[in-house]
């Protein structure tokens, strides 16, 4: 005689979710650095939910194709601030049911690669209407990887041309992530090793998330790669 499959299915969800507690994870990294990948794990190891494409769904992708071909980059700011605000209302209410809410780029990936695209805006109120991490996380690997990974990636696709930019300031992306004294987590091992690092580490929750975060973004961008942020 066999057992219930759903029950034995519930009873691994329920084990799962003493282990991790509900909870919101951000995942950020440059480009190539296996952002979905790692958000992917995270979920099937805690039974969670990727928020990302969730609201990606609400939202359908119309808007979003327009915006990214957009050569506005206050237009493609302003885009994914609205979409990290309901992100971070819906991993909100994922952690009120009971589950791991899982983000593949939040408010940091918004806000340094737009200013190495040259938008300036106060980012007090962002901070002040924006729901907070439980952790977070900034994934990191050999640029040689990386560059061969984004190489890869562009065979298939072709990438708009801000999108380039950001890619030719990658220093400077990574050097404006820095601020925000993430949690670097090499991720050449296996995405479930990463996983696991994020969920079980507390220095993934020493993070900062507030306007003294972006205080020192005011210089110019060339002088990014050198600024120190104490």
């Amino acid at each position: 005689m066999t057992g219930d499959p759903a029950s034995g299915e519930r009873s691994a969800n329920s084990g799962r979710q003493r282990e991790f507690p509900p909870q919101i994870v951000a995942v950020e990294g440059l480009d190539g650095t296996g952002k979905s990948t790692v958000a992917d794990a995270i979920v099937a190891l805690t039974d969670g939910v990727n928020i990302t494409k969730v609201a990606a769904e609400q939202m359908g992708s119309s808007s979003r194709d327009t915006v990214c071909m957009s050569d506005s980059a206050e237009a493609r700011f302003h885009y994914w601030s609205y979409m990290n605000y309901l992100v971070g209302d819906l991993a909100k209410d994922t952690v009120a049911s009971g589950r791991v809410a899982v983000i593949d780029s939040y408010f940091f990936r918004t806000i340094v690669t737009h200013y190495v695209l040259g938008v300036r805006t106060r980012m007090g109120p962002f901070f002040e209407k924006a729901v907070r991490p439980d952790r977070a996380v900034l994934l990191t690997v050999p640029e040689p990887i990386r560059a061969s990974r984004l190489r890869a990636r562009k065979v298939t696709g072709i990438l708009p041309e801000w999108h380039r930019r950001i890619d030719d300031r990658w220093r400077q992306v990574l050097a404006l992530y820095r601020i925000f004294r993430l949690m670097e987590v090499d991720s050449t091992v296996s995405p479930y090793g990463v996983a696991l690092t994020t969920l079980h580490s507390t220095d993934a929750e020493r993070f900062r998330f507030d306007d003294s975060s972006t205080g020192c973004l005011d210089v110019p961008v060339d002088l990014v790669a050198d600024m120190r942020c104490q």
